[in-house]
């Protein structure tokens, strides 16, 4: 991601004036605006892949899953960011023009070598602030692998998680779901790399 220029200092009222205007997503963080990159097709495949599988399990439930476009909520007025794959279950929470959502259940994130180490940490710090959300799967792009860190019982900290390999698979607790490697990585190229891994 980069900074939007010319601006040091973004009200919340000026990020989403700014980013109605724009075709290209942005994200506001502490009164910064980053403008986010254009996704690689295997990134679009494995978030598509995802969506399909999980979509597929939840059925009939009272469950909503978002794609790539639904803000999510980190901070009210403070921090607003767009994962890769967001679901909740219940009632949505949204802000008055159903821009933002504040109580996402799952968070997924496609990881790349550029973005994988803020994927892991800096990004997995803003997401524990949110109170609702209960499971964030770290997918990476060039090799199979899925990281999962899961809320405990009490809520105090996190329970992580690490499965590789296309046969492998990872159970999402709080959507009652379990991911299969073979069907998220589903048309998916790999090239040699050691880049990628998740754990790295």
């Amino acid at each position: 991601m980069t900074s939007a220029p010319q601006k040091k200092y973004w009200t919340v009222e000026e990020y989403f004036a700014f980013d109605a205007e724009q075709e290209e997503r942005s994200e506001y963080i502490d009164g910064e605006v980053f403008m986010m990159a254009g996704a690689s097709l295997n990134h679009n495949r494995i978030v598509g892949s995802t969506l399909i599988a999980l979509m597929q399990q939840v059925g009939e439930r009272d469950c909503e899953i978002f794609v790539a476009d639904m803000r999510v909520e980190v901070i009210p007025n403070r921090q607003y960011v767009f994962p890769d794959v967001v679901a909740y279950c219940g009632k949505g929470e949204f802000d008055d023009q159903e821009r933002v959502l504040r109580n996402p259940l799952v968070i997924v994130e496609v990881a790349s070598p550029s973005t994988q180490r803020y994927d892991k940490h800096a990004k997995f710090l803003l997401y524990q602030r949110i109170a609702s959300l209960q499971a964030y799967l770290i997918i990476a792009q060039k090799t199979p692998g899925v990281e999962l860190y899961e809320r405990s019982e009490h809520g105090h900290s996190w329970i992580y998680q690490h499965v590789q390999g296309i046969a492998s698979q990872v159970e999402i607790r709080a959507l009652n779901c379990t991911l299969l490697l073979s069907d998220v990585y589903r048309n998916v190229t790999f090239e040699p790399s050691s880049d990628d891994v998740p754990g790295a």
